[in-house]
């Protein structure tokens, strides 16, 4: 049964709403005030929160605070009751989160009417929560077991070939499969870590857990930041010569680590969806404000439906096209600059390419 809480100062109205919606078979719990009612929903966590905003002691504006303020609490839909609903009075409450207003007096049918609107969008967003779940959860299941599976078949074939044949290889081919062991191992590590990090992504949106440690940092030499992660991912591929660098070096408002993995995902995409011997090119520069890192390649590009349906384990066309990775990087680049504050673009055309664009902030002048 939908829970609602009810939070209202005057009784007789108190009473009115519990029974109306009683009525219509809502579970009610009713609150004489806003301290009572922020600890009710702490314990009961309805489905909807109904409040009245002038209340002596904690108003309105308190309790949908405190429960902004409580992960457990912070996504609960909340409709204002007032007896005067000004501009000034709606833009507060909509910039502390409120979802509705039902100005009094009020009928029957205004009440119900917001009531069921507040709770179909929950449903909605439920829905495509879990709906994102599954689809995490089937990616997983058909993804991780290949992409775990071929670097383990190359730590365990090379580590089983040093073991049962050390007395007659020479020094050179045991240093020649231990190169081979460690690569497939660091490989299986990023894929690790790619996988756990995306996870992390997708509980924090749904729980509303807070970015703001990446908001505001500064890296003041990022040319060297981009410049060595760009070169080490392209000897990773064998594509050292294909690199092609033009880099601007002023503060940026990301972190280095950040910074980092971001060149290291999309190089490793640019080089892994285009032919040895065509060039990557990675350029920084101010462009209208903002950093503009781009990578570049002459790949097979993706068509404007790919590109709007890029995700996470989405490897477009892989029964013609076998690669290591299951499209993490793309999706992993671009959160990351939304987390920090910037925004991305994707440009590419079949057959002739892509152009992937992280614009970063720059600092506050000052």
């Amino acid at each position: 049964m939908t829970s609602i809480l009810v939070i209202e100062d005057e009784a007789p109205l108190l009473e009115e709403i519990v029974a109306l919606l009683r009525f219509e078979d809502f579970e009610v719990i009713g609150a004489p005030d806003g301290n009572v009612g922020v600890q009710l929903a702490r314990a009961h966590l309805p489905d909807l929160v109904i409040s009245d905003i002038m209340m002596p002691g904690l108003d309105g504006y308190g309790v949908l605070q405190a429960l902004q303020d409580d992960p457990a609490t912070n996504r609960l839909p909340f409709i204002f009751l007032t007896a005067r609903a000004d501009h000034a009075q709606v833009r507060q409450g909509m910039q502390l989160g409120a979802d509705d207003y039902v100005t009094k007096p009020f009928t029957r049918e205004e009440l119900l009417s917001a009531i069921r609107a507040r709770l179909q969008k929950r449903e909605i967003m439920r829905d495509q929560f879990e709906r994102r779940i599954e689809n995490l959860r089937d990616s997983i299941a058909l993804a991780l077991p290949h992409e775990l599976r071929t670097p383990l078949t190359s730590l365990m074939g090379y580590a089983e070939m040093i073991m049962l044949d050390s007395a007659i290889l020479d020094p050179g081919q045991v240093s020649a499969m231990a190169e081979t062991i460690l690569e497939a191992g660091s490989r299986l590590q990023r894929q690790l870590q790619n996988f756990l990090l995306y996870v992390q992504f997708e509980l924090d949106q749904h729980e509303h857990r807070s970015t703001a440690a990446l908001i505001g940092a500064l890296e003041t030499a990022p040319a060297e930041v981009i410049e060595r992660a760009a070169r080490e991912q392209v000897a990773e591929r064998s594509r050292d010569a294909d690199l092609r660098l033009s880099l601007e070096n002023v503060p940026v408002s990301v972190t280095r680590d950040v910074l980092a993995k971001l060149v290291i995902e999309l190089v490793d995409n640019a080089a892994k969806f285009s032919e040895a011997g065509t060039p990557i090119r990675v350029s920084g520069k101010v462009v209208g404000g903002e950093y503009a890192l781009c990578i570049s390649d002459r790949g097979r590009g993706m068509t404007a439906a790919q590109i709007r349906e890029s995700g996470a384990y989405l490897q477009f066309e892989r029964r013609l096209y076998e690669h290591q990775g299951v499209g993490l990087g793309l999706t992993l680049a671009r959160q990351l600059t939304r987390l920090s504050g910037g925004r991305f673009a994707i440009e590419s055309e079949p057959g002739q390419g892509t152009a992937v664009t992280a614009y970063l902030a720059l600092p506050a002048a000052g």
